[in-house]
């Protein structure tokens, strides 16, 4: 009797956990998901000025841990800055020599080690051309 009681209250207990999660499968320890937004000002930046891009990255359960910034996205890493915060963030500065269609690329690691990735098309311009009068 005793083994049946036992029994009984286990395959409740499976019941009620079942129905916690609505059928699916709970993810304890999820790191959670860090949402990364990548921006430059001016917008459209000019030959031989200053573009400020910036990275601003947020996750609710894992803290940052660095920010990396590719100005050209050619492979190497141009830039990083370390932190120890669930919400960030970060700003590069930057000269682009040369007009054209450039592509910025940034990744988040956090603590966790997830890492998220995100690009940013740039069409860089020459500045305007000044004539006297």
């Amino acid at each position: 009797m005793r083994s049946k009681l036992l029994t009984g209250a286990f395959a409740g207990f499976l019941l009620v956990g079942a129905g916690c999660t609505d059928g699916q499968t709970p993810n304890f320890g999820d790191p959670g998901v860090t949402e990364v937004t990548l921006s430059c000002s001016p917008a459209s930046p000019v030959t031989g000025s200053q573009a400020t891009l910036t990275v601003n990255a947020q996750n609710d359960l894992t803290k940052i841990d660095t920010v990396t910034i590719d100005f050209e996205n050619d492979g190497i890493w141009d830039l990083e800055q370390a932190f120890d915060a669930l919400s960030v963030s970060a700003s590069f500065t930057h000269v682009y020599d040369t007009p054209g269609s450039v592509v910025v690329r940034t990744e988040v690691e956090d603590f966790g080690g997830g890492i998220v990735s995100k690009t940013l098309l740039l069409i860089v311009e020459d500045p305007p051309v000044v004539t006297a009068r």
